[in-house]
């Protein structure tokens, strides 16, 4: 099981990480039971691995059924579900396509202004 380089949300420090108007945050709400989510995991480390060199851009993810009325708020309905809130829109941009690396990575890097990542 690979190290997970992302940050681990909690109702706690969400506002702090995810609501920091100098960085671009894509959130996954997960539940540890999930397939889905367990088929996303390498997929979601990988990128979180890949983007650690790029201190604007922070992957990080919430444990949802532990922080179900909180998740509920944000529109979390099922698992995965992958919200971006790049630094300009704090509303946020729900992830709808593929869950590949190359999809999420292309989805991250068309919201932002990205240098050498």
């Amino acid at each position: 099981n690979a190290e997970y380089m992302g940050i681990e949300l909690t109702e706690e420090t969400f506002h702090a990480v995810v609501m920091d108007v100098t960085k671009d945050v894509l959130v996954e709400w997960y539940a540890p039971w999930c397939t889905h989510c367990q088929a996303l995991a390498p997929v979601y480390e990988a990128l979180a691995a890949n983007l650690a060199s790029a201190p604007e851009i922070v992957i990080a993810r919430m444990n949802a059924p532990e922080h179900r009325q909180f998740s509920q708020s944000f529109g979390v309905k099922g698992f995965p579900t992958l919200k971006y809130f790049p630094r300009n829109n704090k509303e946020g941009l729900m992830f709808t396509g593929e869950r590949t690396l190359e999809a999420l990575t292309a989805f991250v890097a068309g919201s932002v202004e990205m240098e050498d990542v």
